[in-house]
């Protein structure tokens, strides 16, 4: 199994490149730097939100989903987890926030993840523009994954970034197939599972210590 997906792995970064796509360049770059919008991973909810309202000031929040109870009682109180603004023109930007717990400080707030969507209009021309900007941005992608996505990570050795490292990921397209581009926005994802799964790790920590500590 895992030969076969190497094998798929290697078949869809030759046919990206085959088809004048930019190639990887292998080289593992620091996801802590990068940024999306000017918002980085690890950064305050403060920061992040003002730098937002400066490069934004139209944006409209679209939804918001709080923390769950697990979460709120590391933290100290409920907080917005997750935030989606509207920017217009069919752009939207997301950004996940997580208690601190990487540096043993759950009172504050973090940006764990920053999500870029473009919903509408044609997915190819989409894909197109976002690839072009990315790559002026950021430069050639490191890897390049079966379904064409651009990823940019450290490797660690690995020929394609792993799942439970920090990694910024543009989607060329479902895996499934949807071509409904509302089902199927084109993405540029920032995003640290390390601080995602610590942040989980720490509130069931946290409950079950707490649901231990019995009166007497």
């Amino acid at each position: 199994m895992k030969k076969l997906l190497m094998a798929l792995m290697l078949c869809g970064a030759a046919l990206a490149q085959a088809e004048g796509e930019v190639k990887a360049t292998g080289k593992s770059v620091d996801v802590m730097k990068l940024d999306i919008s000017g918002i980085r991973l690890g950064m305050s909810q403060e920061e992040a939100l003002k730098i937002l309202k400066e490069k934004f000031p139209n944006a409209s929040k679209e939804n918001e989903r709080k923390s769950g109870e697990d979460l709120s009682k590391l933290h100290g109180k409920s907080f917005v987890r997750f935030a989606m603004f509207n920017m217009g023109d069919g752009e939207t930007i997301g950004i996940q926030f997580e208690p601190n717990v990487l540096e043993n400080k759950p009172q504050e707030l973090v940006v764990a993840g920053v999500l870029y969507f473009l919903d509408e209009g044609d997915s190819d021309t989409n894909v197109k523009r976002m690839r072009k900007d990315a790559v002026k941005k950021f430069g050639a992608p490191v890897a390049i994954d079966m379904f064409g996505g651009y990823e940019w990570c450290d490797l660690g050795g690995k020929p394609l970034c792993e799942d439970d490292k920090p990694i910024l990921r543009l989607k060329k397209k479902n895996p499934l197939g949807k071509k409904n581009s509302a089902e199927n926005p084109t993405a540029l994802i920032l995003f640290s599972p390390p601080l995602q799964k610590a942040a989980s790790e720490a509130a069931e920590n946290n409950a079950v210590n707490t649901s231990k500590k019995l009166k007497l």
